[in-house]
């Protein structure tokens, strides 16, 4: 598996004439423990994509991004964390509070974030994705106190926000994005199985959620028309699919 640091991030806008908004999806539930405490991620699998579902948090833009960098390398998302506060030293099961690496996604300088397990359950757009392990929302609420495009006062912006930003704001690489209908899919079938690409739909659709971002996982049908081509995508609610 590649390493991040030799890909490029790309973002896909599906069918869109421009650039378009994800919106905010807010519907609470409640932080989970172990036995130990407060687990930031499985010790025996590292941080996964099935770690991400969006509830409360985190918005589809940054949840799919989220989703898109674990799929490719599930070791970078544990390369983001500077530091880490254990109730329990013996244990990775037992953390309270973190430093997460954070880029601005205009200028990708690096500013580190510090999160503890009470800022992922204030409300305004965090939880723990009723999974155990809380570095989602941990990393979310990260993003969030860095403040930046698709971030207003500490909260989520109701319009929502842009999946190329929220690469930069988690790799602190320029994203790519592409909107041209003749060239994307070629783009998309040449990177999806070693760089992360989050897509995001515009304002109007059939099949897919509208102006809502999803993370491609992979071409399954490379066909020559929209008829035959088929990829899977996921949904950041937590369904994984095939679409042509």
């Amino acid at each position: 598996m590649l390493s991040l640091t030799k890909v490029i991030c790309l973002t896909a806008f599906l069918a869109s004439e421009q650039l378009v908004l994800a919106k905010p999806l807010f519907l609470p539930k409640p932080i989970t423990t172990t036995a130990y405490g407060p687990a930031l991620y499985d010790s025996t699998i590292g941080p996964t994509c099935a770690d991400i579902k969006q509830t409360t948090a985190p918005d589809c833009w940054l949840a799919s991004a989220m989703c898109a960098l674990a799929k490719c390398n599930g070791g970078f998302i544990t390369s983001l964390i500077v530091h880490k506060t254990q109730v329990h030293p013996a244990t990775s099961l037992s953390v309270t509070g973190t430093t997460f690496k954070i880029w601005d996604p205009d200028t990708l300088v690096r500013t580190d974030q510090k999160v503890v397990l009470a800022d992922t359950a204030t409300g305004n757009g965090n939880d723990d994705s009723s999974i155990y392990v809380w570095w989602p929302s941990g990393l979310q609420a990260a993003v969030k106190k860095h403040g930046g495009s698709g971030i207003t006062n500490g909260k989520f912006d109701v319009n929502g926000g842009y999946g190329f930003k929220a690469l930069s704001y988690l790799t602190g690489y320029e994203a790519t994005y592409e909107m041209d209908s003749s060239t994307w899919w070629g783009n998309l079938v040449a990177h999806v199985d070693s760089t992360p690409i989050v897509m995001c739909t515009k304002s109007d659709t059939d099949v897919l959620v509208s102006a809502h971002c999803y993370t491609a996982m992979t071409v399954i049908d490379n066909g020559d028309s929209d008829d035959t081509r088929t990829l899977r995508l996921h949904n950041p609610w937590g369904d994984t699919k095939n679409y042509k």
